[in-house]
């Protein structure tokens, strides 16, 4: 890594800037930046150890402190030590500052902010550890709070910011917390989320759609698998 280094995001034990490429790891199979310009560097090596480093105000160091620096890359400590890693991200909305890892086993964690309840029910405004929310996942995404979590089955399971319904319960309840998690739909191979609607792909072809829809007087759809009633079900083609 080279460049600016304000924030130790160059990994070399300071904050000084280095014009020369400077080696950091060793057998790294990805690398992370969060596209929200925060200086935090996250990298999985073949052994499916996460490490992180730079400087995040959110948690997203995961170290357990927030707002610290983080100026060599550090080992990130999960709750079994066998723990490995396949992949992790960091959401790109702008309002999930989280990050998310996937170990190859499928069990999903998330660290970072917790202003919907994503990660626990508890009234912390930030997770500063990564937490195991569920296992048997193929994929996750979050968009602004909204979590939707596919497992290795097709089943869709959703929590988080719920305005217009869009994590499965009715409009009254504004958050979900993981306690809480919703089953929304089976045989799910994609999901997609926006600020008012949730979108799933079944694996029979079809598109289901919930959440916001001005439709006879109808605001929320907060059940496709249940009543969809207001919704479209359609055929890819």
């Amino acid at each position: 890594m080279w460049g600016g280094n304000d924030y130790g995001q160059v990994g070399i034990g300071s904050t000084d800037n280095q014009d020369k490429p400077v080696k950091v790891l060793e057998n790294v199979k990805e690398f992370r930046f969060p596209d929200d310009r925060n200086p935090l560097c996250a990298a999985v090596t073949k052994d499916g150890s996460l490490y992180m480093w730079g400087s995040d105000s959110h948690g997203r160091l995961a170290n357990g402190q927030l707002g610290s620096k983080q100026l060599t890359p550090y080992k990130v400590e999960f709750d079994r030590k066998d723990t490995k890693v396949a992949n992790v991200y960091f959401p790109s909305d702008g309002v999930s500052k989280n990050g998310v890892a996937i170990t190859t086993d499928g069990e999903l964690y998330l660290w970072g902010t917790n202003s919907y309840n994503e990660i626990n029910s508890s009234n912390s405004m930030y997770v500063t550890v990564p937490t195991r929310l569920l296992t048997n996942v193929e994929s996750f995404t979050v968009y602004r709070g909204t979590c939707a979590a596919i497992e290795k089955s097709g089943a869709l399971w959703l929590w988080g910011n719920n305005t217009y319904g869009i994590a499965g319960k009715i409009r009254t309840q504004s958050v979900v917390s993981p306690e809480e998690a919703v089953h929304i739909l089976d045989g799910v191979k994609e999901v997609h989320l926006s600020y008012e609607n949730g979108v799933a792909v079944r694996k029979n072809g079809t598109l289901w759609i919930w959440g916001y829809g001005r439709r006879r007087g109808q605001r929320t759809v907060d059940s496709p698998a249940a009543d969809f009633t207001g919704g479209r079900n359609c055929r890819i083609l």
